[in-house]
């Protein structure tokens, strides 16, 4: 499983504030050795419980992952939530 953090690093007073995270996996399903399906959940704050309704989730279907950087996969995941 992937964890994506999005976290604000204050140059003020160096507090460090999680503002996203998102959970991303392989389904299991897999359609070859080279390509991947993938679900993900966007969690909710303040406390990112992955128990609880998520925010978003999506579904990537078919990805190469052996050719493309996996910010590739976070950014087809974003898509498939419905982040523009």
């Amino acid at each position: 499983m992937l964890v994506i953090r999005v976290e604000l690093w204050s140059a003020i007073n160096g507090k460090k504030t999680e503002l996203a995270r998102m959970h991303l996996w392989n389904d299991g399903t897999e359609p070859s050795e080279k390509l991947g399906n993938y679900e993900g959940r966007a969690l909710r704050k303040p406390k990112f419980d992955p128990t609880h309704t998520p925010v978003r989730a999506g579904k990537v279907k078919g990805y190469p992952r052996q050719s493309l950087h996996v910010w590739h996969l976070v950014a087809r995941m974003l898509q498939s939530m419905g982040y523009e």
